[in-house]
């Protein structure tokens, strides 16, 4: 107290001028405190306005020799989808005695267009150029340091997404930067690039900006072949309007001027683990990890990829992926070379893609791609071989295929924005097969045009069914085949010019079976036998056919009039070729391009009745090639009208209802030996799609089918398999169901729907 009392006594001693300076700095002493709040605020958003942006301080505290701005929330009304939080900011003098700054935390999402952000990006660069020095780093010397922000960036546009997890940076006083994330991910579309552990240092000085180095610790691409790629339209020659082909030269372009601006001419960059996967659908095809590198050369970057050696697969492998990507509208390339490898070593997974044993499968590859300066046009040359492959899918058959020996040589071109593929020389072997093509299709704009020629040449019958993978057909083993076989084809097909497809086929088979086991043999249906088909309910059961059993009926006591309709609605040259009718099959491919859909397939009588006797009904390429080697049996060891007897004894005519006679009974009260031409047509019309009936509510087949088997019967005096007496008797009966032709009277409705579709052309 008494001191108090002495410091007022002294202080009303004291000048004037005296008592007034002491109290400027007591008050400016206590009012720092709370003015500097209000200061730091005014201070952040005037240099947020000059960038056109906002910026609000939930808080500002002083500490020693620091201030601390917690959640800075940052907006740019220029990008209505940007929210930037900053947790922390701390701000305190540099070792250069310049204001330095340290971000605590963080969370950016930006919901905009890629475009609206790189418009963006350069006002703001563009304004720090101009003397604000709020973006531009060059002659900066603040230091900066930012740890722990979130980032998300989605594209409005498209839904694809940017993210970046635990990024880190700190700038020196010269304005180098160096930056890391824990993780970052990319995704377009379905595919997918994850980085993790990404480091990367930028220039300062002369380099200021400019990418140093960029290493990842581990990283995955992930591309998924289902996503949809469509072509860009073009407008017709001799329009007079403007081509355009999309964005993809433009975005290349940019890509290339966005390089050449950021890295350095001593760029280094790598990833000590990469893993690429390719998807389609629920399936997988996985490779990696690998080393990947990249540096700056004069004209480009020049990449490399090279597997790392895998854990029982050797200490090295000899295949590597060598890239040229241009800074400029020169062309990109890329080489594959290497092998023998097996594909474990290239880190392909057990089961990825139904692949199976992959230790022991061997690939051999050799392959050069230019990528055209315009980015239109991709030049591709390989070849390679792959060996001892095992393989299951079920497209090919329901049995693990082995022994698989694939080879390929391709010269050729892509144009994915004409959408063109273009075949100079192509080659596939599988074994001994070989088969080479050239040619090119298109599909631009919904218009699709191919031109195609295809050559299997003169092979021993024998090499082809060796070709053939060990599972993929089970039922031939023991089949020895003796003669040559070879195969010419072209097709040319434009969808806007229907009227001038062409199709050729031109085959030489002289294929004959030399050997087979018995349980195999066509003699076995010479008597009675099992066999498995389709219930009326759906499910499987197992009925008796052949000679003896009780529905089965010889060739003599089955009406002409069945074999007639079985010849013009299924199998016209049925009398003239050895199985397989290649002018039906030359045609079937003309009518399935015309509808643009598959219509027809080109089977042969003989072609069913290999199916419905040895053959499930499963659509695999494992029963196509048996089919055609049990065709080539059956039309060798039976004579036609043995396969005629066999075909209409064992065809289905309805669900539940299997050979002539239950059909005869069924639809029309009547034994096999008495169809009426009508009858017989209207059986020969049903074997296509036998679930389809088409009878009116009174039992007549209708009108719309009437004519149908009207134009039928036509057609049976025409090529002189009926006289016209039985014409014109054909054309007065009125066929019905479960009515005989020769008795009269309507019969009740029968209990079926009639869904008919337009008749096929016979």
């Amino acid at each position: 107290m008494r001191l108090w009392q002495e410091l007022v006594s002294r202080g009303r001693a004291l000048p004037l001028w005296t008592k007034i300076v002491v109290g400027v700095v007591l008050a400016s002493a206590l009012g720092l405190p709370l003015g500097m709040p209000w200061f730091i605020r005014a201070r952040l958003r005037a240099r947020a306005s000059e960038l056109g942006l906002s910026c609000e301080v939930g808080s500002v505290r002083l500490g020693l020799g620091r201030l601390w701005l917690r959640d800075v929330v940052v907006r740019d009304p220029a990008l209505p989808g940007l929210e930037a939080q900053l947790f922390a900011v701390e701000v305190g003098p540099s070792w250069a005695l310049r204001l330095g700054a340290r971000v605590h935390g963080g969370r950016i999402v930006l919901r905009s267009t890629f475009g609206a952000l790189r418009a963006r990006w350069g006002e703001l660069r563009s304004h720090g150029g101009a003397g604000s020095g709020a973006i531009s780093s060059s002659g900066s010397s603040r230091a900066l340091e930012i740890e722990g922000v979130d980032a998300t960036f989605v594209d409005a546009s498209s839904a694809d997404r940017a993210a970046i997890w635990g990024a880190r940076a700190k700038r020196d006083a010269g304005g180098g930067w160096q930056l890391s994330a824990d993780r970052i991910a990319l995704n377009r579309g379905h595919s997918a690039l994850e980085v993790r552990a990404l480091e990367a240092i930028l220039g300062s000085g002369k380099a200021s900006g400019r990418l140093l180095r960029m290493d990842a610790a581990a990283a995955s691409l992930r591309i998924d072949l289902g996503a949809a790629v469509t072509p860009a339209a073009v407008t017709p020659a001799g329009s007079g309007a403007t081509v355009e082909v999309g964005d993809q030269p433009l975005a290349r372009s940019a890509a290339q001027a966005a390089l050449a601006e950021i890295a350095d001419s001593t760029f280094r960059g790598s990833v000590v683990a990469l893993e690429i996967g390719v998807e389609r659908g629920d399936e997988h095809l996985r490779f990696g990890p690998s080393r990947f590198g990249m540096r700056r050369e004069p004209t480009g970057m020049a990449v490399e990829l090279v597997p790392l050696p895998q854990g029982g697969h050797g200490s090295a492998t000899p295949l590597t992926v060598r890239a040229r990507l241009p800074l400029s509208d020169r062309s990109a390339e890329l080489e594959l070379a290497g092998g023998p490898v097996s594909l474990a070593a290239l880190g392909v997974r057990e089961g990825d893609f139904g692949l199976a044993g992959v230790h022991d499968a061997l690939l051999d590859v050799s392959a050069e791609v230019k990528l055209g300066g315009d980015g239109g046009r991709v030049d591709i040359s390989s070849h390679g071989r792959l060996e001892n492959v095992r393989l299951r899918r079920a497209a090919l058959g329901p049995n693990e295929l082995s022994g698989i020996r694939l080879g390929w040589r391709f010269l050729g071109s892509v144009e994915p924005l004409l959408g063109q593929v273009t075949l100079k020389e192509a080659e596939l072997s599988l074994g001994d097969a070989h088969l080479s093509a050239t040619g090119a299709v298109s599909r631009l704009a919904g218009r699709t045009k191919v031109k195609l020629d295809a050559e299997v040449p003169l092979s021993a019958c024998g090499g082809l069914l060796s070709a053939i993978p060990r599972g993929m057909a089970p039922l031939l083993d023991g089949v020895r085949l003796q003669g040559t076989f070879s195969l010419k084809g072209a097709v040319e097909f434009d969808s806007e010019h229907l009227d001038k497809t062409l199709t050729h086929l031109q085959v030489n088979n002289q294929c004959r079976v030399a050997d087979i086991p018995a349980v195999i043999s066509p003699n076995r249906f010479r008597d009675a036998w099992t066999r498995e088909v389709k219930g009326p309910d759906g499910l499987p059961v197992w009925i008796q056919s052949g000679p003896g059993s009780p529905d089965w009926t010889p060739y003599e006591e089955i009406s002409p009039h069945m074999e007639t309709a079985v010849v013009i609605c299924e199998d016209a040259a049925f009398f003239a070729h050895h199985g397989l009718d290649y002018r039906a099959i030359e045609n079937s491919i003309r009518m399935n391009l015309e509808a643009g859909r598959f219509l027809r397939g080109g089977s042969t009588v003989t072609m069913q009745l290999a199916k419905n006797l040895y053959l499930s009904k499963e659509k695999t390429i494992s029963r196509k090639l048996q089919e055609a080697v049990f065709t080539l049996l059956l039309e060798q060891e039976l004579s036609k009208h043995e396969l005629m007897e066999l075909y209409l004894n064992v065809v289905e005519f309805g669900p539940g209802i299997y050979g002539i006679r239950q059909a005869a009974r069924y639809y029309f009260n009547e034994e096999p030996r008495d169809l009426s031409l009508g009858q017989a047509l209207y059986l020969g019309t049903i074997l296509p799609a036998p679930d389809t009936q088409h009878f009116a509510p009174d039992g007549r087949v209708s009108e719309r089918w009437s004519s149908y088997l009207r134009k039928l019967m036509g057609i049976a005096r025409k090529i002189r398999r009926v006289t016209e007496e039985e014409l014109n008797t054909a054309l007065a009966e009125q066929v019905a169901f479960r009515k005989p032709s020769a008795s009269g009277g309507a019969l009740p409705p029968p209990d079926m729907e009639d869904d008919e579709p337009p008749p096929p052309e016979p």
